[in-house]
């Protein structure tokens, strides 16, 4: 039987995936104290913290498990639902979630920011403030890279993830009507706590966040180059 084309393009997509040459010792990018290779492929020097190169070496484990069975859409490469493309390079289709995928989107956006000798923000540029009002009115929280305000009632347990620190408010439920960041920062803000529900992801001030998204954050995730501000 002849291989048709769709087949060829999966085949394709996943040899692109899985092949690339590493690089010499000599051309590979040191990374930043803190900060290691990523590794979701071979050659893949994008410098990450050590618990997303974990996390890239559990989804490469899990990849075929996380696939359609028989196929789908793209073939052999369709992942189940609730799962999306990883794209840590063009052909990446390994299976992840959602926010996963973000994180990758984010490491590769700051990998020239993080190898040995580049210049990093200044700890004030690497902040996010939360506004109440619109236009940047009314009471106000800043949240410091790494930080995450879950604006409900403290659990017993947990303040850390080892990427983030949680700071727990509820009286900000719901409040949340404008807000600005360092240059090198991207606020995202959540529906639900926990991450759920839908989210908007911005790295530029909004002045007024939108009918659509004004007083309906429960999380707020603040992200920025470089090591976490704490």
């Amino acid at each position: 039987m002849r291989p048709t084309i769709r087949s060829i393009s999966v085949t394709c997509l996943w040899l692109v995936a899985l092949g690339a040459l590493a690089p010499t010792a000599s051309a590979a990018p040191r990374c930043q104290q803190g900060y290691v290779w990523r590794e979701a492929y071979p050659g893949d020097v994008v410098c990450t913290m050590p618990e997303r190169r974990e996390q890239a070496r559990a989804d490469n484990a899990e990849a075929p498990a996380r696939r359609e069975p028989g196929g789908g859409a793209y073939g052999a490469a369709t992942c189940r639902q609730g799962f999306v493309w990883r794209e840590a390079r063009p052909g990446d289709v390994v299976c992840v979630t959602p926010r996963t995928r973000d994180e990758v989107a984010q490491d590769n956006r700051a990998a020239s920011r993080r190898v040995a000798g580049a210049a990093q923000a200044a700890p004030r540029d690497r902040t996010c403030t939360v506004f109440e009002d619109r236009d940047f009115g009314g009471a106000h929280w800043t949240l410091q890279n790494g930080d995450v305000l879950r604006m409900v009632r403290p659990p017993d347990l947990g303040i850390s993830d080892g990427i983030h620190r949680f700071i727990y408010e509820a009286s900000w439920n719901d409040k949340i009507s404008s807000f600005r960041m360092g240059p090198t920062c991207t606020l995202t803000l959540w529906e639900h706590v926990n991450y759920g529900g839908h989210h908007f992801r911005a790295n530029r001030a909004r002045s007024y966040v939108g009918d659509s998204w004004n007083d309906k954050a429960s999380d707020a995730v603040c992200e920025c180059e470089g090591l976490p501000n704490w």
